[in-house]
């Protein structure tokens, strides 16, 4: 892509430039906000101290450089931009717009590391304009980053302190003279070594970027503030010039960075331990002998109703949102669906910024772009987190929906946690969001993860090794993504994973990559982490397509609270049906999450559907008696099924004529291929506490 560079004069801005071209980009631009009249400005979003030496950087790189007027504040100071004239991110956005207009650009570089407010606002801008935001040292390590950027050839002074252990005399210092004091600064008042808490400023003077280096003449120290603990000082550079360097300024920037130390999505393979090397040893057999039964469903059914169930807590599950193909153009079918979705939503109170998790099944995943441009106009900021798959619907089926909300309800104080992680712009943390979709939310002591996928991080492209290796990255993007909602949260906190495959043999692999990730997080976690925690209840189902024909992709739901939870499982036999139930409960919030494997004994022809959920209905009740619960507490049942044992309208019916409850749950059977060897169907279980409403239609 065609990048413009924001340039601050920082480090971070001038090694994500770097970061950039090693990725393959071409920086064709750079771009600047300054403070008007000012040595320095006081702003929640630019480095502004050293602006006067930004003009420099054009001579430097030989590139054009764009510069706009800082003149407003910040007026929007919450998690989410809402925009507002006087806001000093309007002046980015005029920056960045008056840029793409003279010249051809795809994507703007961004060196922050650690801060939200920052990476929100900008994303907000590139998303009006157009553009993808690459800043590859989000969330990097900041110790591993600092010696990176150091060892790559990045030359940066300190211009300005403001932090305890930090003092006039650090100034002028290089990277690497102020590298020791830093980490010793972390390890005694927990400073950031990269200075993200505003600890430092810097100013590069010099990297493999530059044609010439900057070279100071003549500065001034002010003092800002005198506070004798943690004094406010910077430089402010009265004379500068620009000094050629000894290197052939014919080199591209492409060839200055070979060799150099620097994080590359290329070795994404080495990072990951080479586990294309290391395939797992497992007898994998696929289970095609084993004979799928033919249900067949009496006449006495229900119809099959949009429902949506809610309870006193706050969630809420809507079910049977259908597209279908007989509405018009796919665009006109899609949005009627959305509609009848928004509809029902209005008709309970329940606005659409209350949709937590949409599980969308489509029919033909080549639909998939038109599905996500008509859904992102119905979720436009802090969208639901999402998982998408292919399944096997009838042709005249576009997908199906169900959908997860949480809304307070007025006499609940205080309301749940509620926080959101939408990342769009690309790094080498974990895979952006190809859609209208956030990678997490966290609801109380809940946090729901969208769908991952093992897509390289800072190229969004498929790793390559087969499934072993899919998994391995899936599951270290779940962990990053996990980590970033709570620092205290790693893969140890799952409670259930739904591992989506496309082929039934790559379930043992998923399986033992799963379990291995498990151990390898309890070995290194607490002891009373390792005595509480309950391995996770994972659900396998085979698809025949996933978004951007991967192999797998891992829906988890994790919990901060996990070890208080309680869990349960058993199993048991009813004439040629074995039933597996797991489930685990938070008796403090009354929330759950289960499953029912349904698994047939040897070779059976055909089975009355009635008599296998009527099993199913018998597992659930002993279910609900170790809960404590009823039916009034079913939130929602989610029915993976093979396809070639009924018709979906069927198993619809069949489902809901065999619960015992007026207020149903809100109910969604999928058609897959298959599922774990030897199981038929897959139900995942939510709990909550009791209802408040019963199904709308």
């Amino acid at each position: 892509m065609k990048v413009v560079a924001l340039v601050s004069g920082g480090k971070d801005s001038c090694y994500n430039m770097m970061q950039c071209v090693a990725e393959g980009h071409q920086i064709v631009a750079l771009a600047n906000l300054r403070p008007i009249d000012k040595d320095e400005l006081d702003s929640y979003m630019y480095q502004t101290v050293g602006h006067h030496a930004i003009e420099l950087y054009a001579g430097a790189m030989g590139l054009p450089l764009f510069r706009e007027d800082i003149t407003g504040t910040s007026i929007s100071q919450g998690k989410d931009y809402h925009p507002s004239q006087e806001d000093e991110v309007e002046d980015l956005y005029r920056l960045l717009r008056r840029v793409k207009d003279a010249v051809d650009i795809d994507a703007v570089s961004v060196g922050a590391i650690l801060s939200n407010y920052q990476r929100v606002r900008v994303e907000h801008v590139c998303a009006r304009l157009g553009l993808t935001s690459l800043g590859y040292l989000w969330r990097r390590d900041q110790e591993e980053l600092l010696s990176e950027m150091i060892c790559s050839g990045v030359e940066a002074i300190i211009i300005k302190v403001a932090a305890l252990g930090l003092n006039s005399s650090h100034l002028c210092k290089t990277l690497a003279e102020i590298q020791p004091h830093m980490i010793d600064m972390k390890k005694k008042y927990q400073l950031n070594p990269c200075g993200e808490g505003g600890e430092y400023e810097t100013f590069t003077l010099d990297c493999p970027l530059f044609n010439k280096r900057i070279v100071i003449d003549e500065y001034e120290v002010i003092k800002h503030d005198s506070d004798p603990f943690a004094p406010v000082c910077f430089i402010n550079f009265k004379k500068m010039h620009l000094e050629d360097k000894k290197m052939a300024s014919s080199a591209s920037f492409e060839e200055r960075l070979e060799g150099l130390p620097m994080k590359r999505g290329s070795s994404l393979l080495e990072e990951l331990g080479n586990p294309q090397n290391h395939q797992p040893s497992l007898h994998i057999s696929t289970g095609h002998n084993v004979t799928v039964p033919t249900l067949v469903a009496g006449s006495e059914c229900r119809e099959m109703p949009v429902c949506l169930r809610s309870c006193t807590t706050g969630f809420s599950w809507v079910s049977g949102i259908i597209a279908s193909r007989n509405q018009g153009s796919l665009s006109e079918s899609i949005n009627i669906a959305l509609n009848s979705l928004k509809d029902i939503l209005a008709s309970n109170n329940l606005p659409l910024s209350s949709v937590v998790m949409v599980h969308v099944n489509c029919q033909d995943l080549s639909e998939f772009s038109a599905i996500n441009a008509v859904m992102e106009a119905f979720f436009p900021i802090n969208p639901p987190i999402r998982v998408t798959v292919q399944v096997i619907h009838d042709r005249d089926v576009i997908f199906s929906m169900d959908c997860m909300l949480y809304q307070p309800s007025v006499d609940q104080t205080p309301p749940l946690t509620y926080e959101v992680m939408h990342v769009q712009g690309i790094s080498h943390w974990a895979p952006a969001n190809i859609g209208p979709y956030s990678q997490a939310i966290r609801v109380g002591d809940f946090v729901y993860c969208a769908g991952m996928v093992p897509l390289c991080p800072s190229t969004m492209k498929l790793v390559e090794g087969g499934i072993h290796v899919e998994c391995v990255l899936s599951l270290r993007s779940v962990g990053r993504v996990l980590s970033a909602m709570s620092n205290s949260l790693t893969l140890r906190n799952i409670v259930s994973v739904v591992c989506f495959v496309t082929d039934i043999a790559h379930i043992p692999v998923a399986k033992e990559d799963i379990c291995t990730a498990m151990e390898s997080e309890l070995v290194i976690g607490t002891e009373s982490d390792n005595e509480e925690a309950f391995t996770p209840i994972v659900c396998y189902i085979v698809v025949p397509r996933l978004p951007r024909d991967v192999s797998v992709e891992l829906h988890v739901i994790a919990s901060v609270s996990k070890n208080q939870m309680q869990y349960k499982q058993r199993s048991s036999i009813c004439d040629y049906l074995k039933f597996d139930s797991k489930h685990c409960w938070d008796p403090r919030s009354s929330q759950g999450i289960g499953l029912i494997n349904v698994a047939i004994l040897g070779e059976v022809q055909s089975l009355r559907a009635e008599s296998v959920f009527k099993g199913i209905v018998k597992e659930m009740e002993h279910t609900l008696q170790e809960t404590s619960s009823s039916w009034e507490s079913v939130l929602s049942l989610r029915l993976y099924y093979c396809h070639t044992m009924i018709r979906f309208k069927d198993i619809s019916k069949v489902f809901r004529s065999s619960i015992p409850c007026s207020n149903l749950p809100a109910i969604s059977c999928i058609p897959v291929e298959a599922m774990e060897l030897g199981n038929i169907m897959s139900i995942c279980i939510n709990l909550s506490s009791h209802p408040e409403r019963g199904p709308n239609t």
